[in-house]
């Protein structure tokens, strides 16, 4: 590994002709200073490795990859609460989870585009999305990957639901997959809808502050601004309770305290100035009566 790395940085020296141009590759060993990485033990001795060879003379820092440590930071208490965990396996990583489910079959993807059609001609929106979807594509390993999913899931909750009843009630379907339709369907409860609302939330806002970091060459300077930018921007969601208000006629100077970066109005959401939350709360609030939809 240690060895590819030097190899790497003479063939980035190397033109097409195949000649290496020395004097550039001499200046761009001179100019290694930090080498950052996952928490791979062999990758970290590969660094170690580097920092003592002749060909990187101005190595001095190794560290682990930020980007890589905020993922882990913010997903493994998560897991960590059993309420989570058991949704998470449910909905995303379990054998027949819905999502997979919905995104392995023609049938359900057909089915679930004809409820949202449904719940648009009746409602005119699905929690404030004017327009159906059709993609459920996310990458199990990678946790922050299924984010848009998990809002997916929040926004299409009429569409969904509508979705399990057809595939609980269809004849044509064998006796497991309409028991897990109605399972599922069953686990559309408000306390597990607004759970995991607060975790799209929550997920997204983590993202954004992620993606300071997962870029080449962050500045370093502005880090300790960011991190309590962040911080108070999820003390003021999650413990300030901003989570549930309409941050699009939030007061200038918000309940306490001056404007700031941070206050209710400036914040960034996902949907026509409202959380993810809010928008659940609302679905939740005004439930279906009846499902008297033609699909």
């Amino acid at each position: 590994m240690t060895s590819s790395v030097l190899d790497l940085l003479t063939e980035a020296c190397r033109d097409p002709e195949g000649k290496v141009d020395s004097e550039a590759l001499q200046h761009l060993r001179a100019h290694v200073r930090h080498c950052a990485s996952d928490q791979c033990p062999t990758v970290q001795k590969s660094g170690k490795q580097l920092a003592t060879c002749a060909e990187l003379p101005n190595l001095a820092w190794l560290s682990y990859d930020p980007a890589h440590q905020i993922r882990i930071a913010f997903q493994d208490p998560l897991h960590a609460v059993p309420d989570f965990n058991e949704q998470w396996q449910l909905l995303f990583a379990g054998r027949h989870a819905l999502i997979p489910d919905i995104k392995n079959s023609e049938v359900w993807k057909n089915r679930l585009l004809a409820a949202q059609k449904a719940v648009l001609d009746k409602h005119g929106s699905q929690a404030g999305l004017e327009k159906t979807m059709r993609a459920f594509s996310f990458a199990q390993p990678r946790f922050d990957s299924t984010a848009t999913p998990m809002m997916k899931y929040c926004l299409l909750v009429r569409a969904i639901a509508i979705l399990c009843a057809m595939q609980a009630v269809d004849e044509r379907n064998n006796k497991e997959i309409r028991h897990r339709a109605e399972l599922a369907l069953q686990r559309m409860q408000g306390p597990s809808l607004f759970r995991c609302a607060l975790t799209c939330d929550y997920t997204s806002e983590c993202l954004r502050f992620l993606r300071v970091f997962d870029k080449e060459d962050p500045d370093a300077a502005k880090i300790p601004e960011i991190l309590d930018s962040f911080c108070a921007r999820l003390k003021l969601l999650f413990v300030d309770g901003y989570i549930l208000a309409d941050t699009c006629s939030a007061g200038p100077s918000g309940p306490q305290g001056p404007r700031s970066s941070t206050s209710p109005q400036t914040l960034q959401t996902d949907v026509d100035g409202k959380t993810i939350t809010q928008r659940v709360y609302e679905e939740i609030e005004t439930p279906e009566p009846t499902l008297d939809y033609t699909v």
